[in-house]
């Protein structure tokens, strides 16, 4: 498959990408002046009302954007499926992040909560990195990636130092410790809390993928698929979190004031916690060039330029305020370039891995190799098949499964002819290894699954193959087929599912404890 296929409208793609990711940073920095106007001694009904207008928005979207889809029976069971699973119930945790920085506004400025709350980035860009490691998309932290937390660290010292009016009076004893302490506290808190938001697109992201699989949405874009989920997503996600923030509200004795509703579901909860996200997450879904995200860091600066045009900022002292912001920033920009950078060094990595395909090949099938056509594709109907797909996930669960592991070869007759990945309906290489991905890990039950498989496209033959490489994993692994769970082995070249008794009797011996 090239994966240069489509160049021609990679400029416009990318200029809408970018377009969508600055209608994004505009809106998410206002949130800053919604606090100070609305929020006041009710941050977490303010943060209520923003949930309010967050599902609202959401609502208009599915009803005007996805209207046959949100009436379908098969749709809503495969979400209600995964309605309250575990990344769902730390995203819906996560929302609180908004009421602890409202909050945190009555102690501390605005501007320094503000500034200390953007920082949320560079955290989310290491558990998104965990997340989505096998999707060759982020990387795990390394010994390089220190440099940009101790940026970050030195301007948060900056911005916290400006609330006392620079690092000369920080040390002084009239610096009002307490509510500095108790303000930097709950900032740092919302920004935990935000980084959990992670969950919520990796949840979306596993929704689309076993959408896609249901028979009235084979013929669907990827994009479209993955927009519906996240929309459903945050939905999920205001109902869950609304009677919960509520309450936290009430049990504070928050008084119910008009300007906190106000600006918490109008100015707030519509624009950003419905529109800003999804224009966010079409940016991404448009262009897998992560530099888009980088015009994200520069939300701080921007939430203080509306600070300052409507005199929402106190007495600090700005210089110090202001050396803060640029390494806030400057952190989060090294902190993503690096991401960046090495994206690529992991599909290259990934692509030079020493395989020799023609030896491979040329041994046939065995116990431990295995060729398919296609993925997904029936070549006779070319069109997506479930069972073919079904089949391919078969052979990945039996080799995880094997004492040996082994190596599935798609883009391979069964007599080893070359017919290559280029016949499949992804988008490019990228794509495909991302939806296989996405399935076991969706099918296999575990995140973690993809550790123990390799995606590795070669040449074989003048096309395109895709050589999944599987090692024994160190956990039984079961394959889910609707509602019931398959335990699959390789026996004499093929796969094949064992008997309860059978299956016991394996496990005890390839699994012991």
């Amino acid at each position: 498959m090239n994966d240069n296929k489509g160049y021609g409208m990679s400029l416009s793609r990318d200029q809408m990408a970018v377009g969508l990711m600055l209608g994004y940073v505009v809106l998410q920095s206002l949130v800053p002046l919604f606090v100070a106007f609305g929020a006041g001694e009710s941050p977490f009904i303010f943060n209520a009302a923003w949930v309010v207008g967050g599902l609202a928005g959401c609502a208009l979207i599915l009803l005007i954007v996805f209207p046959r889809m949100l009436f379908s029976g098969e749709v809503w069971k495969v979400v209600g499926a995964r309605a309250l699973r575990f990344a769902m119930l730390l995203w819906v945790v996560g929302f609180l992040n908004l009421g602890l920085y409202a909050w945190s506004t009555q102690f501390i400025d605005v501007a320094i909560a503000s500034t200390l709350y953007e920082t949320w980035p560079i955290f989310l860009v290491i558990l998104m990195g965990w997340l989505f490691r096998m999707e060759a998309r982020y990387r795990k932290v390394t010994v390089k990636t220190i440099f940009p937390f101790v940026v970050a660290l030195i301007g948060i010292a900056s911005v916290i130092a400006s609330q006392a009016g620079g690092f000369g009076s920080f040390v002084s004893a009239d610096t009002g410790w307490i509510n500095l302490a108790i303000g930097v506290a709950l900032a740092f808190g919302a920004v935990g809390l935000a980084t959990l938001g992670a969950f919520g697109f990796r949840w979306s992201a596993d929704l689309a993928s076993e959408l896609s699989e249901l028979p009235n949405n084979r013929e669907r874009g990827k994009g479209r698929l993955e927009l519906f989920s996240t929309t459903v997503g945050l939905t999920i996600r205001y109902l869950v979190a609304l009677p919960f923030i509520a309450s936290v509200g009430f049990m504070l004795n928050e008084p119910i004031s008009s300007d906190a509703l106000i600006w918490g579901a109008m100015g707030g909860g519509v624009l950003v916690g419905a529109v800003a996200v999804i224009l966010w997450r079409m940016a991404n879904m448009i262009s897998t060039d992560l530099g888009i995200n980088v015009m994200s860091y520069l939300t701080p600066a921007l939430a203080l330029g509306w600070l300052f045009a409507f005199s929402q900022v106190g007495d600090i002292d700005f210089v110090t305020l202001g050396i803060g912001v640029v390494a806030i920033i400057s952190a989060n920009v090294f902190m993503h370039l690096e991401t960046r950078g090495q994206r690529q060094e992991l599909v290259d990595a990934q692509a030079r891995e020493p395989i020799d395909i023609d030896a491979l090949i040329a041994g046939g099938e065995s116990d431990t190799v295995e060729f398919k056509s296609t993925f997904r594709k029936n070549l006779e109907s070319n069109k997506n098949d479930e069972e073919v797909q079904r089949t391919s996930l078969k052979t990945i669960a039996a080799f995880l499964n094997s004492y040996e592991g082994g190596t599935l070869i798609i883009g391979v007759s069964d007599d080893g002819s070359p017919v290559g990945i280029d016949k499949e309906t992804f988008r490019n290489e990228d794509h495909m290894r991302r939806h296989i991905s996405q399935l076991v890990r969706s099918r296999m039950g575990r995140q973690t699954v993809m550790d123990d498989v390799k995606l590795n496209p070669v040449d074989y033959k003048g096309v395109r193959v895709l050589a999944a490489v599987c090692s024994p994993s160190g956990r039984p692994i079961f394959c889910k087929e609707g509602n019931d769970e398959y335990f699959y082995i390789r026996s004499d070249s093929s796969t094949i599912a064992l008997s309860l008794s059978e299956q016991h009797r394996y496990t005890r011996e390839r699994f012991p404890k």
